[in-house]
């Protein structure tokens, strides 16, 4: 664990002045941006809930993220945060309805569509071109949803 000094105080010492403990999530009272804690390590900003992982189970696997269990950005709790890739994290946020994909000013299709999109295409009976037309939308669309860059965490 990176840690340093700053007014006399350690990075672990400075971390616990700023966390409320509740009988559920322990919330940051720090620096925040949108919600998510932050504290400085060695001159670095890193989240608050990231360095509480690091400080209760180790190190973070390069590429993985910290996520959370309560959905609350401002937890440090160890028990309500989990390791996982960005995808794993995007399945969790979908699960819990946190993206409204079809709600979404710019969505062109809904998650039905999208089935049916990928089912028909599979046939081998339409072209990424006709699925275009028929859905009203450009065959990049089609192709960016049969490539996994559209829709890919959902279908």
């Amino acid at each position: 664990m990176i840690t340093n000094t700053y007014l006399g105080k350690t990075t672990e010492q400075r971390f616990w002045d700023k966390v409320e403990k509740t009988d559920n999530c322990w919330n940051w009272l720090g620096t925040k941006s949108r919600g998510y804690g932050f504290i400085s390590v060695c001159g670095k900003m890193i989240q608050a809930y990231r360095y509480s992982y690091m400080l209760h189970y180790g190190e973070i696997k390069s590429g993985l993220e910290i996520c959370h269990k309560c959905d609350n950005p401002s937890c440090v709790n160890p028990s309500h945060l989990f390791m996982g890739t960005h995808k794993d994290n995007m399945r969790d946020a979908r699960h819990k309805g946190q993206f409204a994909l079809e709600r979404n000013g710019r969505a062109k299709h809904t998650l039905k569509e999208v089935e049916i999109i990928k089912k028909m295409y599979k046939t081998g009976k339409y072209s990424q071109r006709k699925l275009g037309e028929m859905f009203g939308v450009s065959h990049t669309n089609i192709y960016a949803i049969m490539k996994g860059k559209l829709w890919n965490l959902y279908v």
